[in-house]
């Protein structure tokens, strides 16, 4: 073991970094440790003064660079445990809760800015607004870094990842830093024109037919990290350096966007719905740093009025062939969900998958008795309609005015449309029931129409005719979302090893 003492700028001090024997070196590293040795020693020459404090500065950064590189690489190695939970409170937002257990090595710890603080790489964040962000360490609040000194070290770990690759006699470093810079620079609506002038800066610049084995592993790292950042950036927090080498826990929380759907297409070919009869709804989740930890939990918590009857969390390769799965059935009414896998490599993306439904208990139950009885006191009608005689008085009586306002009750609840602001998952999911219970109402107003107020018989007859035809369609319709939420979803899965 040789301790070699570098200085990371000119404004940091100087930090003690351990380089082991190169036996040590974990195979997932791809070649890119071997440039660290060099470039300590190559810094522990440098001495304050003499007028060489800018090459101190150029070498500290790349250094750290090659630091970040290798701690994204080997994650797996410091960061012990994730827990992602998403909780879908009733106000219509989402929280994305992120819990991480890690023991920061001491050869890889960068040094801040700050005195007697380190960097530490808590994955990858969406790029886009970050709402409501807030990262602890046991209650305290944690410095999160900008924009720019994040841009500047994502650029760098892109210029350490092609370090040293044979390159065609037409490539230019100018040419190698525009697309660096796009890279880091991009926005969500750019992206793919991004991706695709990397892959052409490949073609022209790169000698591929020269790379030896190793080069070409750590191409697949190059190729990984530039998909993934022309969508997302590293997140990056600083800690106190007493930290390095214990086994602590690091917290974050920030508001999350969610996708869902009734479809059943899927984003892998290796996966499919078996079509069925349904009106779950199939609810996504992305995790581009899904190889982050040693081992990743994800939990799903929804509101109540909900429950989750299938839980899926799948891990695909950057070709999306599925490589692992979790795959859990619920017991009715459970609105929490836990998966967990331990990812086999770091550059396997993580997918959830939650096949969501109204609860049984609340408006399920309340739109399923009041589509029976409706439908019940609908039918009743025919009967007394048909045999009037058998049924009725003989005598004609009037409708008092409190009889119309008892029937025109259920009217009332269509005030229950102006409640207040929900999640959007909430109200897709409970839609089909508040229509069955608004086509209830409107039956129910119907009735009280024709109770109150004398029509012409035309009239009359014309709307039972509505009321007939609007009944008979309720019916089948609460049929088939009833049935459908009685179907458990099936997939044919077709997984390959690693």
């Amino acid at each position: 073991m040789q301790n070699l003492p570098c200085l990371q700028s000119p404004r940091r001090a100087w930090l003690k970094v351990v380089f082991r024997d190169a036996s040590m070196c974990n195979p997932n590293l791809m070649g890119y440790r071997q440039l660290l040795l060099p470039l300590g020693r190559a810094l522990n020459a440098v001495r304050p003064g003499g007028g060489r404090q800018e090459e101190a500065a150029q070498l500290g950064d790349e250094l750290a660079a090659l630091q970040l590189l290798y701690l994204l690489i080997n994650s797996r190695t410091w960061a012990h445990r994730r827990v992602d939970a998403l909780r879908l409170d009733l106000e219509g937002s989402t929280r994305r809760f992120v819990s991480v257990d890690i023991t920061m090595p001491e050869a890889y710890a960068i040094a801040a800015a700050s005195r007697n603080r380190i960097i530490v790489p808590l994955g990858m964040m969406r790029k886009g607004a970050i709402q409501r962000l807030d990262a602890k360490q046991d209650s305290t609040g944690l410095a999160v870094l900008g924009k720019r000194e994040n841009s500047a070290l994502a650029f760098k770990l892109l210029q350490a990842a092609v370090k040293d690759f044979p390159r065609k006699s037409s490539a230019t470093a100018e040419d190698e830093a525009r697309v660096f810079q796009s890279i880091v620079a991009a926005e969500p609506g750019s992206a793919h024109a991004v991706h695709e002038a990397y892959k052409a800066w490949k073609e022209r610049s790169l000698d591929t037919d020269s790379l030896t084995a190793r080069d070409k592993r750590r191409l697949i790292v190059l190729d990984v990290f530039a998909s993934r950042l022309v969508g997302h950036y590293i997140f990056l927090v600083e800690i106190d350096s007493k930290y390095v080498g214990t086994r602590t826990t690091l917290k974050y929380s920030l508001d999350q966007e969610i996708k869902y759907s009734l479809d059943q297409e899927t984003s892998s070919s290796d996966i499919k719905e078996v079509p069925s009869w349904g009106t779950q709804i199939r609810f996504h989740f992305k995790l581009p740093d899904f190889g982050f930890a040693e081992s990743q939990h994800m939990e799903l918590e929804l509101p109540s009025g909900l429950c989750i009857k299938q839980f899926l969390f799948l891990a695909f390769d950057h070709k999306q062939v599925l490589r692992q799965a979790d795959r859990r059935t619920l017991p009715p009414d459970r609105r929490v969900a836990h998966a967990f896998l331990n990812p086999e490599r770091s550059d396997f993306e993580g997918e959830v998958w939650a096949h969501t439904m109204p609860s049984k208990e609340g408006l399920y139950r309340f739109a399923k008795w009041a589509a029976i009885i409706s439908s019940i006191l609908v039918v009743a009608t025919i009967i007394a309609r048909c045999f009037d005689r058998e049924v009725l008085r003989p005598e004609a009586i009037i409708p008092s005015p409190a009889a119309s306002i008892i029937l025109i009750a259920p009217a009332l609840m269509l005030s229950w449309m102006s409640r207040k602001p929900e999640h959007p998952l909430v109200t897709v999911l409970l839609a089909p029931l508040r229509r069955i219970v608004l086509a209830c109402a409107a039956v129910l107003v119907m009735m009280a129409v024709l109770a109150a107020v004398p029509v012409a018989p035309l009239v009359w007859h014309v709307i039972w005719i509505c009321i007939y035809i609007g009944t008979g369609l309720m019916a089948v319709y609460a049929w088939s979302i009833f049935r459908g939420y009685k179907t458990t979803p099936r997939y044919s899965m077709t997984m390959k090893p690693t």
